[in-house]
């Protein structure tokens, strides 16, 4: 234990080092905040489907909150985009089988040199998301946040109120 400890503290690797203190200002500013602004009022989570298993899938219903602000049929098609990429990132494939052969075999170093596809998939759903929100989302005052940062729990949706001048 106190081996980890002292490796941790001497490891210049990302994933050793606790995020900084103000990780989560910087987080709240240039996520949480429109382009414009305005300031989140309200969070809305759409919630994992579970009906047809454990595979990511989110829900496809349309939150009361939300109407008035977006189209339920964007709404629909990105929540269901998103939802066939995760399901064809968590596809088999012999390309899957073949990284965690090569995995296996290296000690998973390999996993540290090349992405694996899940983790290009995932990088894919954030690009998405990120694009939703400049082209359709954030105009109406709303942004979608990327469910790995909830731990594909959910997605959160932030609806955007304009800031009051005084």
């Amino acid at each position: 234990m106190i081996l980890l400890v002292s490796l941790r503290n001497r490891c210049k690797h990302p994933r050793w080092h606790s995020r900084p203190s103000n990780y989560w200002n910087n987080f709240q500013h240039f996520c949480c905040r429109g382009m414009d602004g305005r300031n989140p009022t309200k969070k809305v989570f759409i919630q994992r489907d579970y009906s047809q298993g454990i595979a990511v899938k989110f829900s496809t219903e349309f939150p009361h909150e939300l109407h008035g602000k977006v189209e339920e049929t964007s709404y629909n098609e990105t929540i269901n985009h998103i939802n066939e990429l995760f399901r064809r990132a968590e596809a088999l494939s012999w390309q899957v089988y073949c990284e965690g052969c090569i995995g296996c075999l290296t000690g998973y170093l390999s996993h540290y040199c090349c992405k694996t596809s899940y983790e290009k998939r995932v990088e894919e759903v954030a690009q998405y998301i990120r694009n939703q929100n400049r082209d359709v989302f954030e105009q109406r005052g709303v942004i979608i946040g990327d469910p790995m940062d909830r731990g594909l729990r959910c997605i959160e949706v932030n609806i955007l109120q304009e800031r009051h001048q005084t």
